[in-house]
């Protein structure tokens, strides 16, 4: 019969992280660092970092990238390769082009004025409160009430 010794709590916790590391350089020693791979934008944090989820990999890994990227972006696949083939240095190449995706809700921010222009139509919002609305024909429909409240009204 085998003799069995008490382990302390020292060499469980040793043990324990020894098998957490053994493991995470497996999973990252599958990553080929000269080959391009496809990621998930999972989250920009509040120090502005991005995090990554490759799925050869069981955590998140912050990466740099030479694309911009906001927060209307997580959730997106992009591509991944590796700054000098490390492949502890991930590198977002680029978004993958989803064609048919539409964004739920999208919001555009400037800090001095945003416009919106096509053709001769215009929407300009300025930092002031200001908006202008101007085109060839502008309509206003609505199929509930449609009601102009303003210091003052000026028609025509």
């Amino acid at each position: 019969m085998e003799r069995k010794t008490q382990s302390s709590p020292d060499e469980v916790v040793t043990k324990d992280l020894l098998e957490e590391v053994t493991s995470h350089t497996e999973k990252v020693a599958s990553l080929n660092p000269e080959s391009t791979y496809i990621a998930t934008i999972a989250e920009i944090d509040e120090e502005n970092r991005l995090w990554i989820d490759l799925p050869q990999l069981d955590y998140l890994a912050e990466a740099l990238t030479n694309t911009p990227v906001c927060d209307d972006d997580i959730g997106k696949r992009c591509s991944v390769t590796f700054i000098e083939h490390d492949i502890r240095q991930p590198l977002v190449t680029g978004l993958i082009y989803q064609p048919n995706a539409v964004p739920e809700t999208l919001s555009l921010n400037a800090e001095k004025q945003l416009t919106l222009a096509c053709g001769k139509s215009r929407i300009s919002l300025d930092e002031f409160g200001r908006v202008s609305i101007s085109g060839e024909s502008i309509s206003s429909r609505s199929y509930g009430a449609n009601r102009i409240k303003g210091g003052s009204v000026k028609l025509n």
